[in-house]
């Protein structure tokens, strides 16, 4: 359980946004718990968005899109590059693999056009869902890898080992 840290001005600071504030830091550890709590509250927080947009029958098109996927991306690469802390690797390997994703995918559907033409690639056709799934293996296969991973079990250069239910970006005061 998180407990209230002092802020500067001597007001206590809530657990809830003790934990916004944790996640959006990219600095420490995730294990392999803290990682799928990090990912079902961020996926619970993109629900609770679209559903509030559609309650207001308001566009995720536009500026409230951008602001959310901006918000939200951050999340995501903060607790994915906790978790590669924790696996003793640097967050910039999540660039590494977005490029070498994104290279892979230009050369799929390059192959792809050149060999069945490119009306295989619209949208709707088999061509397109066969290059789609193909393309979704990878990410696929490295989301199942970090949610599985057994972390470094001592102390690393990204900080202590992470003990369960405790953050180890913010430390109590």
């Amino acid at each position: 359980m998180l407990e209230a840290r002092v802020r500067a001005d001597g007001a206590a600071m809530s657990p809830s946004v003790r934990y916004v504030l944790q996640l959006a830091d990219p600095r420490g550890r995730y294990d392999r718990i803290e990682f799928i709590w990090a990912a079902i509250t961020l996926l619970a927080a993109q629900l609770a968005f679209a559903l509030g947009l559609w309650v207001m029958d308001a566009s995720f098109m536009g500026w409230r899109g951008v602001v959310a996927n901006l918000a939200f991306g951050w999340l995501t690469c903060a607790a994915i590059s906790k978790r590669l802390h924790d696996l003793g690797r640097s967050g910039w390997w999540m660039l590494g693999g977005m490029l070498a994703w994104l290279a892979g995918a230009v050369a799929v559907a390059l192959a792809v056009a050149l060999v069945a033409g490119s009306e295989a690639l619209e949208t709707g056709a088999p061509g397109f869902w066969a290059t789609f799934a193909v393309l979704m293996l990878p990410p696929l296969g490295l989301a199942v890898w970090l949610h599985l991973a057994e972390g470094e079990p001592v102390a690393n250069r990204y900080g202590p080992a992470p003990a369960h239910g405790y953050a180890t970006t913010l430390q109590p005061a």
